[in-house]
Protein backbone atom coordinates (compact mmCIF):
# COMPACT_ATOMS: atom_id res chain seq x y z
CA UNK A 1 0.00 0.00 0.00
CA UNK A 2 1.79 3.33 -1.34
CA UNK A 3 2.44 5.61 1.50
CA UNK A 4 0.75 9.13 2.57
CA UNK A 5 3.51 11.26 1.95
CA UNK A 6 3.01 13.96 -1.24
CA UNK A 7 -0.56 12.26 -1.57
CA UNK A 8 -2.62 14.93 -3.60
CA UNK A 9 -5.91 14.35 -5.32
CA UNK A 10 -6.57 15.91 -8.82
CA UNK A 11 -7.49 19.48 -9.45
CA UNK A 12 -10.78 18.24 -10.64
CA UNK A 13 -11.94 16.96 -7.40
CA UNK A 14 -12.15 20.28 -5.36
CA UNK A 15 -15.89 20.46 -6.25
CA UNK A 16 -16.56 16.88 -5.00
CA UNK A 17 -14.76 17.73 -1.82
CA UNK A 18 -16.74 21.06 -1.47
CA UNK A 19 -20.11 18.99 -2.14
CA UNK A 20 -18.94 16.26 0.33
CA UNK A 21 -18.24 18.60 3.38
CA UNK A 22 -21.72 20.42 2.98
CA UNK A 23 -23.56 17.30 2.93
CA UNK A 24 -20.97 16.16 6.07
CA UNK A 25 -23.00 19.04 7.82
CA UNK A 26 -25.84 17.99 6.87
CA UNK A 27 -26.17 14.53 7.58
CA UNK A 28 -24.76 15.52 10.82
CA UNK A 29 -27.82 17.79 11.78
CA UNK A 30 -30.69 14.66 10.50
CA UNK A 31 -32.30 12.81 13.11
CA UNK A 32 -32.22 9.21 11.44
CA UNK A 33 -30.74 6.19 11.09
CA UNK A 34 -28.43 4.53 9.15
CA UNK A 35 -26.08 7.38 9.05
CA UNK A 36 -23.10 4.80 8.56
CA UNK A 37 -24.96 3.48 5.26
CA UNK A 38 -26.10 6.53 4.55
CA UNK A 39 -21.90 7.91 4.44
CA UNK A 40 -20.84 5.33 2.05
CA UNK A 41 -23.79 6.29 -0.48
CA UNK A 42 -22.65 9.59 -0.41
CA UNK A 43 -19.13 9.16 -1.16
CA UNK A 44 -20.30 6.87 -3.84
CA UNK A 45 -22.57 9.13 -5.59
CA UNK A 46 -21.47 12.79 -4.98
CA UNK A 47 -17.14 12.08 -4.59
CA UNK A 48 -16.60 8.90 -6.58
CA UNK A 49 -13.55 11.09 -7.23
CA UNK A 50 -12.16 11.40 -3.88
CA UNK A 51 -10.26 8.52 -1.70
CA UNK A 52 -7.62 10.91 0.34
CA UNK A 53 -9.29 13.76 2.75
CA UNK A 54 -8.35 16.27 5.70
CA UNK A 55 -11.34 15.94 7.77
CA UNK A 56 -12.06 18.58 11.07
CA UNK A 57 -12.13 16.21 13.80
CA UNK A 58 -12.23 17.86 17.43
CA UNK A 59 -10.81 20.83 15.57
CA UNK A 60 -7.67 19.32 14.38
CA UNK A 61 -7.31 18.47 11.01
CA UNK A 62 -7.15 14.26 10.49
CA UNK A 63 -5.64 12.58 7.11
CA UNK A 64 -8.40 9.70 6.36
CA UNK A 65 -9.46 8.09 3.30
CA UNK A 66 -13.22 7.63 2.50
CA UNK A 67 -12.23 3.89 0.66
CA UNK A 68 -12.04 2.41 4.41
CA UNK A 69 -14.87 2.12 6.65
CA UNK A 70 -13.76 3.40 10.24
CA UNK A 71 -12.44 6.56 8.72
CA UNK A 72 -14.94 7.43 6.25
CA UNK A 73 -17.29 7.37 9.82
CA UNK A 74 -14.55 9.74 11.25
CA UNK A 75 -14.84 12.11 8.17
CA UNK A 76 -18.86 11.81 8.92
CA UNK A 77 -18.50 12.09 12.69
CA UNK A 78 -20.03 8.87 13.61
CA UNK A 79 -17.61 7.00 15.29
CA UNK A 80 -17.31 6.38 18.63
CA UNK A 81 -18.46 10.37 19.94
CA UNK A 82 -19.83 8.85 23.21
CA UNK A 83 -16.58 7.02 23.81
CA UNK A 84 -14.48 10.22 22.56
CA UNK A 85 -16.59 12.18 25.06
CA UNK A 86 -16.07 10.27 28.06
CA UNK A 87 -12.31 10.00 27.34
CA UNK A 88 -12.03 13.68 27.19
CA UNK A 89 -13.75 13.88 30.75
CA UNK A 90 -10.89 11.75 32.31
CA UNK A 91 -8.04 13.83 31.01
CA UNK A 92 -7.38 17.10 32.00
CA UNK A 93 -4.49 19.67 30.18
CA UNK A 94 -1.13 18.64 30.94
CA UNK A 95 -2.30 15.15 31.37
CA UNK A 96 -0.99 11.47 29.69
CA UNK A 97 -2.79 9.06 27.58
CA UNK A 98 -1.84 6.09 25.70
CA UNK A 99 -3.32 5.04 22.61
CA UNK A 100 -2.83 1.16 21.91
CA UNK A 101 -4.15 0.74 18.89
CA UNK A 102 -3.98 4.33 17.30
CA UNK A 103 -4.81 3.54 13.65
CA UNK A 104 -5.10 7.00 12.56
CA UNK A 105 -5.15 8.98 15.40
CA UNK A 106 -8.94 9.44 16.19
CA UNK A 107 -8.48 9.08 19.86
CA UNK A 108 -4.96 10.48 20.05
CA UNK A 109 -6.48 13.86 18.32
CA UNK A 110 -8.97 13.94 21.08
CA UNK A 111 -6.13 13.07 23.48
CA UNK A 112 -3.95 16.03 22.34
CA UNK A 113 -6.71 18.66 22.06
CA UNK A 114 -7.87 17.97 25.92
CA UNK A 115 -4.33 17.84 27.67
CA UNK A 116 -3.17 20.54 25.30
CA UNK A 117 1.09 21.49 24.52
CA UNK A 118 1.59 20.60 28.35
CA UNK A 119 0.79 16.90 27.97
CA UNK A 120 1.51 14.00 26.47
CA UNK A 121 0.14 11.29 24.45
CA UNK A 122 1.82 8.10 23.39
CA UNK A 123 0.06 6.62 20.21
CA UNK A 124 1.18 2.91 19.29
CA UNK A 125 0.50 1.85 15.73
CA UNK A 126 2.10 -1.11 13.88
CA UNK A 127 0.59 -1.13 10.49
CA UNK A 128 2.66 1.04 8.50
CA UNK A 129 0.08 2.85 6.25
CA UNK A 130 -2.06 4.18 9.36
CA UNK A 131 1.34 5.34 10.82
CA UNK A 132 2.04 7.30 7.79
CA UNK A 133 -1.39 8.62 7.87
CA UNK A 134 -1.20 9.69 11.78
CA UNK A 135 2.42 10.82 11.02
CA UNK A 136 0.95 13.67 8.51
CA UNK A 137 -1.71 14.59 11.05
CA UNK A 138 0.77 14.97 13.54
CA UNK A 139 2.86 17.28 11.09
CA UNK A 140 0.06 19.17 9.71
CA UNK A 141 -1.07 20.35 13.08
CA UNK A 142 2.22 20.60 14.82
CA UNK A 143 0.91 18.45 17.55
CA UNK A 144 4.65 18.13 19.55
CA UNK A 145 2.73 16.35 22.31
CA UNK A 146 1.74 13.21 20.69
CA UNK A 147 4.65 10.34 20.19
CA UNK A 148 4.11 8.03 17.92
CA UNK A 149 5.52 4.58 18.19
CA UNK A 150 5.47 2.29 15.36
CA UNK A 151 5.16 -0.69 17.09
CA UNK A 152 2.40 -3.02 18.30
CA UNK A 153 1.57 -4.12 22.13
CA UNK A 154 1.95 -6.82 23.92
CA UNK A 155 3.71 -8.95 27.53
CA UNK A 156 6.99 -8.91 25.38
CA UNK A 157 9.02 -7.23 23.62
CA UNK A 158 11.11 -7.93 20.37
CA UNK A 159 9.35 -8.81 16.32
CA UNK A 160 6.63 -10.61 15.68
CA UNK A 161 4.81 -11.15 12.74
CA UNK A 162 1.41 -8.83 12.27
CA UNK A 163 -1.88 -9.80 10.22
CA UNK A 164 -2.54 -7.10 7.40
CA UNK A 165 -5.87 -6.04 6.97
CA UNK A 166 -8.01 -6.25 3.67
CA UNK A 167 -8.93 -3.10 2.16
CA UNK A 168 -10.86 -0.49 3.58
CA UNK A 169 -11.08 -1.98 7.00
CA UNK A 170 -7.58 -0.50 8.41
CA UNK A 171 -8.49 -1.44 12.00
CA UNK A 172 -8.74 -5.14 11.61
CA UNK A 173 -5.21 -5.95 11.40
CA UNK A 174 -3.61 -7.63 14.69
CA UNK A 175 -1.03 -10.41 15.96
CA UNK A 176 -0.94 -12.82 13.68
CA UNK A 177 -1.50 -16.86 14.68
CA UNK A 178 0.68 -19.67 12.93
CA UNK A 179 -1.85 -20.09 9.88
CA UNK A 180 -3.10 -16.19 8.92
CA UNK A 181 -3.15 -14.97 5.45
CA UNK A 182 -0.60 -11.96 4.50
CA UNK A 183 1.67 -11.23 7.33
CA UNK A 184 4.26 -8.76 7.64
CA UNK A 185 7.08 -8.14 10.71
CA UNK A 186 6.51 -5.33 12.81
CA UNK A 187 8.33 -4.10 16.48
CA UNK A 188 6.46 -4.52 19.60
CA UNK A 189 6.56 -3.68 22.72
CA UNK A 190 5.20 -3.75 26.40
CA UNK A 191 3.66 -0.37 28.34
CA UNK A 192 5.90 -1.30 31.14
CA UNK A 193 9.21 -1.25 29.50
CA UNK A 194 8.37 1.51 27.04
CA UNK A 195 7.88 3.99 29.84
CA UNK A 196 10.67 2.94 31.58
CA UNK A 197 13.06 3.88 28.59
CA UNK A 198 11.54 7.37 28.05
CA UNK A 199 14.26 10.32 28.61
CA UNK A 200 11.29 12.28 30.30
CA UNK A 201 8.42 10.08 31.50
CA UNK A 202 5.28 11.26 32.19
CA UNK A 203 4.66 11.78 35.94
CA UNK A 204 1.60 9.67 35.74
CA UNK A 205 -0.41 8.05 33.22
CA UNK A 206 -4.12 9.35 33.28
CA UNK A 207 -5.61 7.00 30.78
CA UNK A 208 -5.23 4.53 28.59
CA UNK A 209 -6.70 3.23 25.29
CA UNK A 210 -6.94 -0.75 24.31
CA UNK A 211 -8.24 -1.64 20.78
CA UNK A 212 -5.79 -4.46 19.66
CA UNK A 213 -8.20 -6.47 18.08
CA UNK A 214 -8.05 -9.68 20.67
CA UNK A 215 -4.77 -9.12 22.33
CA UNK A 216 -5.81 -6.61 25.18
CA UNK A 217 -4.79 -9.55 27.60
CA UNK A 218 -1.92 -9.26 26.81
CA UNK A 219 -1.42 -5.77 26.47
CA UNK A 220 -2.56 -5.58 30.11
CA UNK A 221 -0.41 -7.96 31.43
CA UNK A 222 2.77 -5.87 29.93
CA UNK A 223 1.51 -3.09 31.48
CA UNK A 224 1.00 -4.63 35.33
CA UNK A 225 3.60 -2.19 36.92
CA UNK A 226 1.72 0.89 34.92
CA UNK A 227 -1.60 0.18 36.54
CA UNK A 228 -0.41 -0.76 39.93
CA UNK A 229 1.59 2.62 40.20
CA UNK A 230 -0.79 5.23 38.21
CA UNK A 231 -4.15 3.46 38.55
CA UNK A 232 -5.16 5.12 34.90
CA UNK A 233 -8.38 4.39 33.39
CA UNK A 234 -9.12 1.89 30.68
CA UNK A 235 -11.15 2.32 27.67
CA UNK A 236 -11.69 -0.90 25.99
CA UNK A 237 -12.59 -3.29 22.93
CA UNK A 238 -14.12 -6.21 24.16
CA UNK A 239 -14.21 -8.29 20.62
CA UNK A 240 -15.79 -11.45 21.53
CA UNK A 241 -15.14 -13.20 18.31
CA UNK A 242 -11.20 -11.75 18.22
CA UNK A 243 -10.71 -12.87 22.46
CA UNK A 244 -11.66 -16.49 21.20
CA UNK A 245 -9.82 -16.61 18.37
CA UNK A 246 -6.59 -15.03 20.65
CA UNK A 247 -7.69 -18.08 23.22
CA UNK A 248 -8.36 -15.59 25.76
CA UNK A 249 -11.75 -16.06 27.75
CA UNK A 250 -13.62 -12.65 28.97
CA UNK A 251 -14.47 -14.15 32.33
CA UNK A 252 -10.56 -14.49 32.83
CA UNK A 253 -9.89 -11.10 31.98
CA UNK A 254 -12.49 -9.69 34.30
CA UNK A 255 -10.58 -11.98 37.26
CA UNK A 256 -7.15 -10.44 36.50
CA UNK A 257 -8.78 -7.17 36.39
CA UNK A 258 -10.49 -7.82 39.72
CA UNK A 259 -7.17 -8.69 41.07
CA UNK A 260 -5.63 -5.83 40.02
CA UNK A 261 -8.07 -3.90 41.60
CA UNK A 262 -10.60 -2.95 38.77
CA UNK A 263 -14.09 -2.58 38.18
CA UNK A 264 -15.88 -2.39 34.57
CA UNK A 265 -18.81 -0.47 33.35
CA UNK A 266 -20.47 -1.04 29.59
CA UNK A 267 -20.76 2.13 27.68
CA UNK A 268 -23.97 2.00 26.18
CA UNK A 269 -25.46 3.04 23.28
CA UNK A 270 -26.98 6.08 24.71
CA UNK A 271 -23.90 6.72 26.45
CA UNK A 272 -25.03 5.13 29.63
CA UNK A 273 -21.96 3.61 31.68
CA UNK A 274 -23.74 -0.11 33.15
CA UNK A 275 -21.86 -2.41 35.78
CA UNK A 276 -20.26 -5.11 33.83
CA UNK A 277 -19.05 -8.42 35.11
CA UNK A 278 -17.02 -10.02 32.02
CA UNK A 279 -19.55 -13.12 32.18
CA UNK A 280 -22.97 -11.56 30.29
CA UNK A 281 -22.34 -9.42 27.00
CA UNK A 282 -24.46 -7.10 25.49
CA UNK A 283 -23.60 -8.13 21.88
CA UNK A 284 -19.94 -9.80 20.19
CA UNK A 285 -18.43 -6.09 19.99
CA UNK A 286 -18.91 -3.36 22.51
CA UNK A 287 -16.31 -0.88 24.41
CA UNK A 288 -16.13 -0.74 28.61
CA UNK A 289 -14.60 1.66 30.80
CA UNK A 290 -12.38 0.37 33.48
CA UNK A 291 -11.42 1.98 36.44
CA UNK A 292 -9.81 1.32 39.72
CA UNK A 293 -11.82 0.80 42.77
CA UNK A 294 -10.61 3.73 45.09
CA UNK A 295 -11.82 5.89 41.70
CA UNK A 296 -15.38 7.33 42.75
CA UNK A 297 -17.48 6.90 39.63
CA UNK A 298 -19.30 10.14 38.63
Amino acid sequence: MPGWEGITEPDNTAVEIRRLEALRSILARLPVRGKRTLSALLVRWVAPGVRHVWGDVRGIRMRLDLSDRAQRWMYFGLYDEREAALLESLLSPGGCFLDIGANVGFYTVHAAARVGPAGQVHAFEPLPANVAALRETIRENHLGQVHLVDAAVSDREGEVAFHVPPEGESGWGRLAGASEGETIRVRCVTVDGYLARLAEPPGRVDAIKLDIEGHEMAALQGMRRTLERDRPAILMEMNLPMLAAAGVDPETMGDWLLDMGYTARIIGRRGACLPYDFRRHPEPVFNILAEARETEWA
